[in-house]
């Protein structure tokens, strides 16, 4: 892969600098990526002159010349930048490499230590730790000229090496040399660098010259050297190399791998002959035969006597594994490959900075915690956009928003026109209710995709569209929804359309209710992501777009409601579960659904006719008409053939390999409700049996237990008014590739189980009208009422916060006090889901709902009156 001396200097990449110059700045940014560091440093030497940031840009372009080998010229302009900033601590860390490749390494640790001493308060801490290392380590080999690249795949890196001739003039003078004739005493260097030289002079000069084209990015007039090469030597192992690797520059990865194949039937023993061929074929996506070579190639350098591992080839393996995710697997081979830099691999800092990088994603995708393994990453290599990205992404899924916006302000700063870092910037900020910075984001990121982003592009239009109907601006929705279908017009984005043209349409109407007026067969194929032709004669009815809505024109009724919803806000919010985003649009939907409930709950209570479904269809209207982008709806509303063949709620623990963040820690309990109904099934006198199943800790041990056999159980729900099962969640197990399983739950919506059901939650709704003056007793059957409601399941997402919202209702309507918050590490719904009865439930819950702050139910104005509209409703949440 291309050796690179030091990273791009990200220290001062911040907005102020990139206002002063940014068209000459990310020109000189895509010529770096380019691999024209000739040119890329002159850029960079001119923004130097004229930009006030002139430190950052010296950094830059000396770190272009470490690139070329020029290490006097890049060291003259590391010297200047320091110079003009000397706290800039990029600058010292480009020095002190200069004057390591310069063979002067008593001066580079002073350049280092310098650089250490001059950090502020306010200097890049990744950096400062370089320094340390620097410090710390051994005196660094000089870094090595770049190398001509092979091919890329678009979801791993495959970067190949060409033993190439160090380049130690300017990129123009290199040029002049190829078309004048390169000098003898830098043709005898660049023969001597070959890999797989013949020993002939003049073969070996046209090998070293063909190189010298590769690397020069004259791709065209390499091949033809190469071309003219093989017409004499047509079995030459080098000059295969060679052009296979100028092949796939070229994006020529089947003539590439034409001659790689030559190259391994010449020379099945060179590692690097396989190696090339293994990456080309990843590239290709034949990843089982890159595997296989890939496999054979480590294979021979582990019996090399050689004392230089080729520490990339455990990359280079790892990658494909993880595309074929055997994630387990890919993560060992890349620490195998760190393995080897600690023992003292060669590879350049960059190459195991992408390796850190990638065990980091490895982590992820299995369920772990990957922070660290990032950070170490950007500590060799802060420039990697990627990674940046990544680290936010872990952050994200672990819960801590925070981190994630650090993680991803540094991944734009590192790369302004980088698209997906946008995107990710914009999923975030939908992901905790800030819909205006999300659409900032997402229309950034429409600006800057370039055709190999068109999913991010897509994606960003439907988010956007998405966040204006959250903010009752239907129009604007409508616009981006458009922009998205003429991309992809299967886009699932036509859902969100049709029910925006008809909230749209509806904002004014008191009798709107998108569960009555919308068709069944609509809601189905919003659940399921049904293809549009299937369902496009059911799409709702359409009229004229309102106005949108205004928090101006929020009505006195409903400002009282606001302020009284404030206290019960935040107790939505899971504490201390990972995985889960702070929300301000849920947190302040979650306090309009406990009070609404409360107060048709209170209705109840004063003898009025409410039955149990009523107090919940408020609190499920609110969550649906919150956030847009879930399909919120009842199971029995949808066609019947759907509701009589069971509709299921399907929520992972495990999928594959991955443990999913929010749900693993629940795992344990699952698995035991299964070995307990296994249990239950074994015949007398099978004790031997019995005892496998008390072993039996890991779903790979229960999954062999049961013949190896994929199977479901259905978890015990006891019903407290007649004792009868009715039958709770399908826990499944099944076995998938590379010996990982999906473990999950899933909760049929079937007629059958809807009347028991139904006829269990009214029984306890009627218990509780009868006890509300009997404190504890109402809390016990508020949970006992939350416990077959989380059973149940009846909602195609959602049931989980609805249910919370009624119980706190149902306890503040009954003044019996509102906790202050969910319990710390639990997740009760989970609880109640696993638990064999409404007694167990309660029992674990009774001493968090004791532990309850008093509240009382405040004098509002109706809730028709309040939220007669749609209008309102979403008038109160902005």
């Amino acid at each position: 892969c291309r050796r690179k001396g030091c990273p791009i200097d990200a220290q001062h990449a911040r907005s102020h600098r990139l206002n002063i110059a940014p068209v000459a700045t990310m020109d000189a940014v895509q010529l770096y990526r380019a691999g024209k560091y000739a040119e890329a440093a002159a850029a960079w030497s001119e923004l130097a002159q004229t930009a006030d940031d002139a430190a950052s840009h010296l950094t830059n372009a000396a770190t272009c010349k470490m690139e070329l080998g020029l290490y006097r010229g890049a060291l003259k302009q590391a010297e200047s930048a320091v110079a003009r900033a000397p706290h800039h601590l990029r600058a010292h860390v480009v020095k002190g490499r200069a004057l390591a490749a310069l063979k002067k390494p008593a001066k580079a640790q002073n350049a280092w230590r310098a650089g250490v001493d001059a950090a502020t308060a306010g200097s890049d801490v990744v950096v400062l730790r370089e320094l340390e290392q620097l410090l710390t380590d051994d005196a660094p080999p000089p870094p090595k000229p770049s190398v001509a690249r092979g091919p890329r795949s678009p979801q791993a890196d495959l970067a190949m090496v060409v033993a190439a001739a160090p380049v130690r003039e300017t990129s123009k003078e290199a040029e002049r040399w190829v078309d004048k004739g390169v000098p003898q005493d830098v043709l005898a260097q660049a023969r001597g660098a070959v890999e797989h030289r013949t020993g002939q002079d003049d073969v070996d000069d046209a090998i070293a010259t063909g190189y010298l084209l590769v690397n020069t990015n004259r791709l065209d007039q390499a091949i033809a050297a190469f071309d003219d090469l093989l017409s004499k030597h047509p079995r030459l192992v080098a000059a295969r190399l060679g052009r296979g690797s100028a092949r796939a520059l070229q994006d020529d990865l089947q003539g590439a791998l034409e001659d790689f194949d030559v190259a391994v039937e010449v020379a099945p023993h060179v590692t690097d002959c396989l190696k090339r061929r293994g990456q080309s074929l990843a590239a290709l996506g034949r990843l089982d035969d890159a595997l296989r070579d890939l496999n054979a190639a480590v294979t021979l350098e582990e019996k090399s006597s050689s004392s230089e591992f080729d520490a990339d080839l455990y990359h280079q393996r790892g990658a494909v594994q993880h595309r074929l995710q055997d994630y387990r697997t890919a993560a060992r081979d890349f620490a195998l490959a760190l393995e080897k830099d600690e023992e003292g691999s060669q590879r350049p800092r960059q190459e195991a900075a992408r390796t850190w990088n990638m065990l980091g994603l490895c982590e992820a995708q299995l369920g772990l915690v990957a922070h660290e393994s990032f950070v170490k990453s950007l500590e060799l290599d802060a420039t990697s956009r990627e990674t940046w990205l990544n680290l936010g992404q872990a952050a994200r899924d672990r819960g801590d928003a925070d981190a994630a916006k650090r993680a991803f302000m540094r991944c734009i700063a590192t790369d302004p026109a980088f698209c997906r870092g946008h995107h990710a910037l914009g999923l975030l900020m939908y992901g905790t209710g800030d819909f205006l910075k999300a659409t900032a984001s997402f229309k950034r990121c429409v600006a800057l995709a370039q055709k190999e982003d068109a999913d991010a592009a897509v994606g960003a239009l439907y988010y956007a569209g998405l966040c204006w109907s959250a903010l009752g601006v239907f129009e604007k929705a409508e616009e981006y929804f458009v922009r998205a279908l003429a991309r992809d017009p299967g886009h699932v984005c036509w859902y969100a359309r049709q029910l925006g043209r008809f909230y749209g349409a509806a904002l004014d109407n008191a009798t709107a209710d998108a569960e009555k007026d919308i068709l069944g067969v609509f809601k189905e194929g919003h659940c399921k992501r049904h293809a549009i032709a299937l369902v496009a004669s059911a799409a709702p009815r359409k009229g004229k777009c309102r106005p949108s809505v205004a928090a101006k024109d929020v009505k006195a009724a409903t400002r009282k409601w606001v302020n009284a919803a404030a206290p019960y806000e935040g107790l939505v919010q899971l504490e201390n579960c990972p995985g889960f985003l702070p929300n301000t649009r849920h947190h302040r939907m979650f306090g309009f659904m406990v009070l609404h409930a409360a107060y048709v709950a209170r209705r109840a209570f004063a003898g009025n006719a409410v039955n149990w479904r009523e107090v919940y269809e408020v609190v499920v209207r609110w969550r649906r008409e919150a956030e847009p982008g879930d399909a919120v709806w009842w199971i029995d509303g949808l066609p019947e053939k759907a509701f009589a063949e069971g509709f299921g709620l399907h929520t992972p623990m495990q999928s594959g390999q991955l443990k999913v963040v929010r749900y693993a820690k629940y795992i344990p309990d699952a698995l035991e409700v299964v070995k307990e109904t296994l249990r239950r099934n074994v015949p007398p006198g099978e004790d031997d049996f019995v005892e496998r199943i008390n072993e039996a800790i890991t779903l790979a041990e229960v999954h062999e237990l049961c013949g190896k056999r994929d199977f479901w159980c259905t978890a015990p729900c006891a019903s407290e008014k007649t004792g009868e099962d009715l039958g709770g969640t399908r826990i499944t197990l099944q076995a998938t590739k590379h010996g990982g399983f999906d473990f999950s739950i899933r909760t049929p919506g079937t007629p059958k189980r809807w009347k028991l059901y139904d006829r269990e939650l009214q029984y306890h709704w009627e218990k509780l009208i009868e006890e509300v003056h009997d404190k504890d007793r109402v809390r016990e059957r508020a949970a006992m009422m939350f416990y077959y409601w989380c059973a149940f399941g009846p909602l195609s997402r959602g049931s989980a916060c609805c249910g919370y919202a009624v119980l706190f209702g149902i306890l503040l309507a009954a003044d019996c006090g509102v906790p202050s918050s969910l319990p710390s590490e639990r997740q009760i719904d989970w609880e109640a889901i696993l638990a064999p009865d409404a007694s167990t439930f309660v029992a674990g819950v009774r001493p968090w709902l004791a532990d309850s702050v008093e509240a009382a139910l405040p004098d509002l104005p109706p809730p028709d009156e309040a939220f007669s509209t749609l209008r309102d409703r979403l008038g109160a949440l902005l």
